[in-house]
């Protein structure tokens, strides 16, 4: 992955947020009062790109960190978004 292009809607300015992969993985944390679409265009090195869309509901979250109770992002409040894309 070269880099990521993310799209929240209007509540996040209409911005197009654009990331790099870190310890490859790509994403990005976000919070939110409702649930909303993200739309993603994966920028891959041979020059081809990957849409993806994910409708975001934060009531999965619980499950989320029930699955990975480890993970960094239970440290997260229940209204907050972790995306990311592996290799």
């Amino acid at each position: 992955m070269a880099y990521a292009e993310f799209f929240l809607g209007h509540m996040w300015g209409n911005r197009v947020f654009r990331e790099t992969p870190h310890d490859g993985m790509i994403g990005m944390s976000t919070y939110a009062y409702s649930p909303f679409l993200c739309i993603c265009r994966v920028h891959l090195r041979d020059g081809s790109v990957v849409k993806l869309d994910r409708y975001i509901d934060f009531e999965m979250g619980d499950f989320y960190n029930r699955k990975h109770p480890n993970s960094a992002r239970d440290n997260q409040s229940p209204a907050s978004c972790h995306l990311e894309a592996g290799p």
